[in-house]
């Protein structure tokens, strides 16, 4: 919005004929406005307060910068963008990147994930409620069943494609995974963990897929949840900060009944988020 007021009193002033701007290539108004804009809106707010940037505001110059700045946000940027680097290097696509930018957004909107995707990824492996936390207090203040979003349990499981689980944690390596829901192009939007002893099997709790805002992949069940470590290795702020920074405590409803302890509790700390409080029961 800030754009189209500074064009349009550039305009009232004379501005583009005092800067000859008319005068310039289509090279040198890619250039400008690859400084200009900081995302596709800028892009076309600019276009539409001054036309002229029109056939320049479709170039790799632009969008190059625009795809640099946008995933410099997200998860994984630096294998997106030596991706998209080495994908330019083969292509004479002049529109390329432009085409990166809308490729990855619609990519983004996606909530499955594909089978050598998953085993190219480690996890951080969390509980929602920490019982040991919870164990820990003393009887007289065992009131509070306390996150377990703070602290992880492991922080290198990789689903491997042959139904492993592999990580430094030995009681982890016991389970095995398999897909629930299978999307009919061979993507995944639920995993079931087990525990196969001697004896028999037990089948463990089943892992929706989810996309997260910055991009990256999210395992979420009603007891854990794990989330895909970015590989330029995020501090614990930028992979949990979305729920951590929001922990609240909530006080049990009169109705329910808590189950998740022997021990009574009236309240837990849980993100001050509607989907997490449904997800979640007491």
């Amino acid at each position: 919005y800030g754009c189209i007021h500074a064009a349009c009193a550039f305009l009232e002033n004379g501005g583009l004929a005092q800067a000859g701007i008319s005068l310039l290539s289509d090279d040198c108004l890619a250039h400008i406005l690859s400084y200009l804009a900081s995302s596709r809106d800028d892009v076309e707010e600019v276009c539409t307060a001054l036309p002229i940037f029109e056939v320049a505001s479709k170039t790799n110059t632009v969008w190059r910068e625009l795809c640099r700045r946008r995933w410099g946000e997200k998860w994984r940027f630096k294998k997106r963008w030596k991706c998209a680097l080495d994908k330019f290097l083969t292509q004479s696509d002049q529109h390329f990147w432009m085409k990166a930018y809308e490729d990855e957004e619609e990519d983004a909107k996606r909530n499955h994930i594909i089978c050598q995707e998953l085993s190219e990824m480690a996890f951080d492996y969390r509980q929602w409620f920490s019982f040991t936390l919870f164990r820990n207090q003393p009887d007289n203040m065992r009131d509070v069943l306390p996150t377990g979003l703070r602290n992880s349990l492991a922080q290198d499981v990789v689903f491997s494609d042959n139904g492993d689980v592999e990580t430094s944690r030995e009681w982890l390596r016991r389970l095995s995974w398999k897909s629930v829901n299978s999307n009919n192009d061979g993507t995944l939007s639920e995993i079931r963990l087990w525990f196969e002893s001697n004896v028999r099997r037990v089948v463990g709790e089943s892992l929706t897929v989810h996309r997260l805002k910055n991009w990256g992949w999210e395992l979420r069940g009603s007891d854990y949840v794990m989330r895909a470590i970015d590989d330029s290795h995020p501090s614990e702020e930028e992979l949990w900060g979305d729920l951590t920074s929001k922990i609240v405590l909530e006080e049990k409803p009169d109705w329910v009944e808590a189950h998740r302890s022997p021990y009574p509790y009236q309240y837990r700390e849980i993100p001050d988020d509607e989907d997490y409080k449904i997800l979640l029961d007491w």
